[in-house]
């Protein structure tokens, strides 16, 4: 099984880096260590201030009168829906609170983990659902799988040091996988579409096509709103909008090339500009927690040459690895 593994990690990671010398090696993860924890204590803090944002509303929610539960929240049903909501809207940040003054403690990442479940389950029950919280409610969970322990003590431990560096990819991998999901489903659609002989996802008017319907729906329209033009103009938007699909479909293998991290992240949040300039839907959640897990992330090198990130881009740098095992052979 480890060998399967082992062979999979290495199609995917195109290129493995070679560990090195073992005093550079554990060099690096030591420093590695200490970023991600700043890294998990950013994630709190912030996580807290999205949470605490919501006080403007705090007075509208604590007057609702019925709610489409979700099933987190349908214990709302044996409290009633004001003893409830105060529950979470107040419970939520002060979890999250503890959780930044005490993230080497899992009670307190579990429960910011359960407060974020549980204000994601209520802030959905308003018969849409919005998307914006759920990577902050992935990565919340995944850190609960983070060793106990101040970061000096987990990096006197090797194997408490590699387990806290798995629990942080993990994260990076799953905010990553969603992309690739979405790229994914947008193809798959586009296949089905085209062989029924519809317009598709990859047609040159799909992106047109689809901003002319966000607009019909009511969007408000600014000044610097280019949707109107890319409506008239179709072709303008399509290598943007092919673009946009690439980003998103390769996004999990980023997961596996640390030196692709940054740039990728970078693309990914230019994309969701480039959403809101266009269909007026601005994504901050998203962008924050891509900033914050996959483009500061610890993996990362400090610099990449062109080559380097060339040799790790998905379909290109994969055809070189492939040519160069076939020469060795």
């Amino acid at each position: 099984m480890k060998r399967w593994t082992r062979h999979v990690r290495r199609a995917l990671a195109a290129f493995p880096q070679a560990p090195g010398e073992l005093p550079a090696f554990w060099r690096t993860r030591r420093r590695q260590l200490v970023s991600a924890a700043t890294l998990v204590r950013a994630f709190y803090a912030c996580l807290f201030f999205i949470l605490i944002g919501f006080y403007d509303s705090w007075d509208r929610w604590l007057r609702l009168t019925s709610l489409e539960l979700l099933w987190p929240v349908w214990w709302f049903k044996w409290t009633g829906i004001k003893t409830g909501t105060t529950i979470v809207i107040f419970g939520a940040p002060l979890t999250a609170l503890a959780a930044l003054v005490w993230p080497y403690v899992r009670l307190a990442r579990a429960a910011a983990a359960l407060g974020i479940l549980l204000f994601t389950a209520f802030f959905n029950s308003f018969g849409i659902i919005m998307h914006g919280l759920h990577g902050w409610l992935w990565v919340a969970a995944l850190f609960v799988l983070l060793p106990d322990g101040p970061v000096e003590r987990i990096g006197a431990s090797t194997c408490r040091s590699q387990r806290y560096l798995r629990a942080f990819w993990s994260a990076q991998a799953t905010l990553l996988l969603f992309y690739s999901m979405s790229g994914m489903m947008k193809i798959a659609a586009a296949v089905e579409q085209w062989s029924l002989g519809q317009v598709h996802a990859l047609a040159p008017e799909a992106l047109a096509r689809h901003t002319a319907y966000r607009l019909l729906e009511g969007a408000e329209v600014s000044p610097f709103t280019v949707g109107p033009w890319i409506v008239h103009h179709p072709w303008a938007g399509y290598p943007f909008f092919l673009t946009a699909i690439f980003l998103e479909t390769f996004s999990f293998l980023v997961a596996f090339r640390p030196a692709l991290q940054r740039y990728w992240a970078l693309g990914l949040i230019l994309m969701q500009i480039g959403i809101f300039f266009t269909l007026t839907i601005m994504f901050t959640w998203h962008i924050l927690v891509v900033a914050l897990i996959v483009m500061c992330s610890p993996f990362a090198p400090s610099t990449s040459s062109f080559h380097a990130v060339l040799r790790h881009f998905p379909i290109i740098g994969d055809a070189m690895a492939w040519r160069e095992r076939r020469h060795a052979r």
